[in-house]
C-alpha cells in the first residue's frame, strides 16, 4: 500500500513536471534549443529578426557553438 501511494505521487508529479509548458528547461525540451531561443529573443519589443548560425559541432562532446546575430 505504502509503495502504491508513493508510486501514484511520483505519477503526478512527473506528470504535472513534463505538461508544465511555461517552465523554460521543459519548454526547451520539446521544441529544441535553437528554436527555443530565437521564441525567447523575438519577444523583446525591440527585436526585428534573428539568425542563428552553427559554427561548430563537436561529435565527440555533443558540444555546439552557435552565433547568434539579433537585428533590431
Amino acid at each position: 500500500m505504502k509503495k502504491l501511494i508513493i508510486l501514484v505521487i511520483f505519477a503526478l508529479v512527473l506528470t504535472s513536471t513534463l505538461s508544465a509548458s511555461d517552465i523554460p528547461f521543459f519548454k526547451s525540451l520539446f521544441i529544441g534549443d535553437e528554436e527555443y531561443v530565437k521564441q525567447e529573443l523575438l519577444k523583446c519589443k525591440d527585436v526585428e529578426k534573428i539568425e542563428i548560425i552553427l559554427i561548430d559541432y563537436d561529435a565527440y562532446d555533443e558540444d555546439k557553438t552557435y552565433a547568434v546575430h539579433v537585428y533590431l
